[in-house]
């Protein structure tokens, strides 16, 4: 069962923008998301083929920089990762954006401790959002959260996650958005970025899984995903529920059985 990358959610990069045409800016703009539909469907070659032509007419832009290098992550070619960070224009070099996606590169390279440095820069370069007052709002504010987690401020990141989550405008979307990531910051291990990217699950078998689905999210537990298995050995029509190892004692605490043997 495959985890979703939650860091596509909470990772959000501002560039700096050069001044280009609008014509040139409207080609760079179908080149991106030529390349971005080639990642989602996994061919990583072609993906890159259209990022670096799209990072030939706009080099400033950061987000399509980062996503050439989540390509070359995927293809564990880090060496080039890190190579196409250090293009980056010395003007962006000191910025939020530049850090977190260095933390990250290191996390992947197992260099723990330049990773913790990293982020600990990017969160002094990272505007705390005050108005809370929006969804945009809210976005920044979970990424903000994030940073501060893997910065190793895990707890401050969770307090400031609940105190949104009593703002009174919120709607069902949000809430669960907000309580998603909070869930993740409350029980992150240390181990990086790799822990909200980790496919290591266990899962639990259920007749009931609405029930067992609130139970678990009442305790802060989210859910990866599901599977419905009619006439198993276990029980007719009984459904398995996906969640992270990560859960493992909080999971125990409730005295839920589980299983691993997938």
């Amino acid at each position: 069962m495959k985890k979703s990358c939650i860091l596509l959610l909470a990772f959000m990069f501002l560039g700096c923008k050069k001044s280009i045409s609008e014509a040139d800016k409207k080609r760079a703009v179908e080149l991106n998301n030529i390349a971005v539909e080639y990642r989602m469907n996994n061919d990583l070659e072609k993906a890159k083929k259209y990022f670096v032509k799209s990072l030939e007419i706009d080099p400033t832009d950061f987000s399509v920089r980062y996503q050439l290098i989540g390509v070359y992550t995927e293809q564990d070619s880090l060496s080039k990762a890190f190579e196409m960070l250090d293009k980056i224009p010395s003007e962006q070099k000191n910025t939020q954006s530049f850090y977190q996606a260095k933390g990250f590169l290191y996390d992947h390279s197992k260099q723990n401790n330049k990773a913790l440095e990293s982020y600990k820069k990017a969160l002094e370069l990272t505007e705390l959002p005050t108005m809370l007052n929006n969804e945009l709002v809210l976005n920044d504010l979970v990424n903000y959260a994030m940073i501060e987690t893997l910065a190793g401020k895990k707890e401050q990141a969770v307090d400031r996650l609940n105190k949104a989550l009593k703002l009174d405008w919120l709607t069902e979307n949000n809430i669960e958005h907000l309580e998603t990531f909070r869930n993740e910051f409350e029980f992150y291990q240390g181990s990086g970025v790799a822990e909200f990217e980790s496919e290591d699950e266990i899962y639990i078998k259920t007749t009931n899984a609405d029930s067992l689905i609130s139970i678990l999210r009442k305790n802060h537990i989210n859910v990866s995903g599901s599977i419905k298995i009619s006439g198993s050995n276990f029980k007719n029509d009984t459904t398995e529920v996906f969640v992270a190892k990560k859960y493992l004692d909080e999971i125990n605490k409730l005295g839920i059985k589980i299983y691993s043997d997938k």
